[in-house]
């Protein structure tokens, strides 16, 4: 009997007519997800748990328990993990479950497949900073074990799920053709949250924070990933069907509009020139101009941005009784305490260099040094991991994400694969996006925002060593 033709690299081949299944069921998981959310009233907890409990025995029946299909399961839910949070247990989460249970199925993997066994890259890196992470816990040991509790469940979700992400693609993403499918099915989320998040623009005057209810963590978002399909137009430009890989990223370009974030709209432009210094330098050049056209005549810009612009410097600062000025205006107040929390931040970062102030202690100590009212976040995750977890933190961090940026640009100038290529491309871009939204805010230890940078960053090395394992 004839048999589809079947995807390769794991230990039993998966033909093609049960990966169909499987994407089917994911897509329609991914919808279900977004009506529930967009619902006044979401479902039950009790019929979500269900709904997962259910999924699982399918997938197990079906004989499609596999790591591919729970990868791309796991991709899919990722950032709806915030909105919708099916607790099983109390600590037993739904993104524990499938994290847990992509490894499982990893460990199950033929040890013939030499990939498997290979060191993940960054191993040592990832290892240093989160062990710094968690002496910086301990620092603040003395405040009892309340603190200790609640310290170490926002590192576990904040840092340690991504990171785990990070070695779990790492260790079991072994094809071409897993890898693709892992990638489509991101972008194809990024998109839904897009539409999710022009629809509930359409019913509010305010902006939109969507499945994340904060504005700026939306904005980073779509900064991170909408690149990638731009990038697919964007080195195939000259043909005609290419052009509708258009529509997911001009979706996601309005996603970032309804936020009404200034950080959003700066790592948007810095993201376009990422991309179009890297495609081609005349390009490069017209957008300079065209930059040029637009600065002198700011009317080409949509009248919400530039109302949005129009807020951060004010002629009459009355509300402010210390506001920050600049060329004789005064900052919008939300500027000014940007400034002054950073200020802040310099002064806990002198005092406490080496192992920082502790982890989950900058709003409750940040108030001894700087002139705010209120307990603040730093608004900046290179300052955030300095002054909490000290600078040899961070050093390692800029040094995992210095690696990160070179493989991503090495894959691009010596792929021959064009998905591949389209993939590090947009990666490059959406890697200057992150860059600039975390200079403005902390948008890189929030796992439901961040999972999707280290995956990617997982499939950057991945795909490496395939090109290079093809070539040898």
């Amino acid at each position: 009997m004839s048999m589809a033709p079947a995807f390769t690299g794991s230990t039993v081949s998966v033909p093609a007519s049960l990966w169909k299944k499987a994407f089917i069921f994911m897509g329609v998981v991914t919808l279900v997800l977004g009506a529930v959310i967009t619902k006044d009233d979401p479902f039950p907890r009790w019929l979500l748990v269900a709904g997962a409990l259910a999924g699982g025995v399918y997938f197990l029946r079906s004989g499609l328990l596999r790591s591919e299909v729970m990868l791309c399961l796991l991709v899919a839910y990722l950032p709806f993990s915030l909105e919708v949070p099916v607790d099983i247990l109390p600590g037993v989460n739904l993104t524990n479950i499938l994290i847990g249970m992509n490894l499982l199925l990893g460990m199950r993997k033929s040890k013939a497949e030499s990939l498997l066994h290979q060191r993940p890259p960054l191993k040592t890196s990832l290892s240093i900073f989160v062990i710094l992470g968690l002496i910086s816990i301990l620092r603040g040991a003395g405040y009892g074990l309340e603190y200790l509790g609640e310290a170490g469940h926002e590192y576990f979700r904040k840092w340690l799920i991504p990171v785990a992400l990070y070695f779990v693609y790492s260790k079991t993403v072994r094809d071409k053709e897993t890898l693709k499918y892992i990638v489509v099915v991101l972008m194809a989320v990024v998109t839904l949250v897009g539409l999710m998040s022009i629809y509930e623009y359409m019913d509010t005057d305010d902006r939109v924070g969507g499945i994340f209810y904060q504005p700026n963590q939306l904005a980073a978002f779509f900064n991170y990933y909408m690149f990638i399909p731009f990038a697919f137009f964007f080195l195939n430009m000259r043909r005609i069907k290419s052009w509708a890989w258009l529509v997911p990223f001009l979706i996601c370009v309005r996603g970032v509009m309804v936020t009404f974030s200034r950080a959003g709209y700066l790592a948007l432009a810095v993201s376009v020139y990422a991309i179009t210094f890297f495609r081609s330098k005349k390009l490069l050049l017209l957008l300079g101009l065209l930059t040029a056209v637009v600065v002198l005549n700011p009317n080409f810009l949509p009248q919400g941005i530039r109302y949005r612009l129009g807020q951060t410097l004010e002629e009459d600062p009355g509300h402010q009784s210390h506001a920050v000025h600049m060329g004789g205006k005064a900052l919008d107040q939300s500027s000014s305490d940007r400034v002054k929390v950073w200020a802040g931040a310099l002064h806990m970062i002198q005092e406490h260099p080496v192992f920082g102030i502790g982890y989950f202690l900058f709003e409750s100590k940040i108030r001894h040094y700087y002139t705010g009212l209120k307990s603040h976040d730093p608004h900046n995750t290179y300052l955030h991991i300095a002054a909490e977890m000290g600078i040899p933190a961070l050093l390692v961090f800029l040094w995992v994400f210095w690696k990160i940026f070179l493989e991503a640009h090495r894959l691009y100038r010596t792929t021959q694969d064009p998905f591949l290529k389209a993939l590090a491309l947009g990666f490059l871009a959406g890697f200057f996006g992150i860059l600039i939204s975390n200079l403005y805010g902390s948008r890189l230890n929030y796992s439901e925002v961040s999972s999707y940078f280290w995956i990617l960053a997982a499939l950057i090395f991945q795909a490496r060593r395939l090109e290079t394992n093809s070539h040898e």
